[in-house]
């Protein structure tokens, strides 16, 4: 029997690395879509309690949009016309297991996506992110914020 996390909404703060696209961090299920390293994108690891709670884990693509050295994640617009917006891909990686296996489950796997240096270019390998999840307002939908690190605070 296999125990699955309870979904419950946590911190509003988290932190991560970005890390590049290495096919050996990857399931076999992405191998004929990225069949090697790829030194052009980063891979950003979505907080796990974040991608629920605004809901990225089930569509297969998001909005990401570039403000200088911030990153939001969402499904639905955040009507920011003036800002780049890019639709990344949502991949999964297991969660507590090997990375390579290809027995992957959508509900409560880990949730990544893959952006490239020449979209994303305030970041590079390595660096610190701080995510924080934006609750919905009146004005915007909720979303996930990354942060550079060199400029949280």
């Amino acid at each position: 029997m296999t125990v699955k996390p309870k979904m419950i909404e946590t911190a509003d703060t988290s932190s991560s690395t970005v890390r590049p696209h290495l096919v050996q961090q990857q399931s076999r299920t992405y191998e004929e879509e990225l069949p090697c390293n790829d030194e052009s994108l980063l891979r950003f690891d979505l907080p796990w309690d974040m991608v629920n709670i605004v809901g990225l884990r089930w569509y297969e693509t998001m909005r990401v949009i570039r403000d200088d050295h911030r990153l939001l994640f969402s499904i639905l617009p955040l009507h920011r016309p003036e800002l780049y917006e890019y639709n990344a891909k949502r991949y999964f990686s297991c969660r507590n297991g090997n990375p390579k296996t290809d027995l992957l489950d959508e509900t409560s796997d880990n949730v990544y996506t893959l952006l490239p240096k020449e979209f994303a270019t305030q970041w590079k390998e390595n660096d610190k992110v701080e995510y924080n999840l934006i609750r919905e307002t009146e004005e915007d939908e909720r979303h996930i914020e990354a942060k550079h690190s060199d400029y949280s605070g």
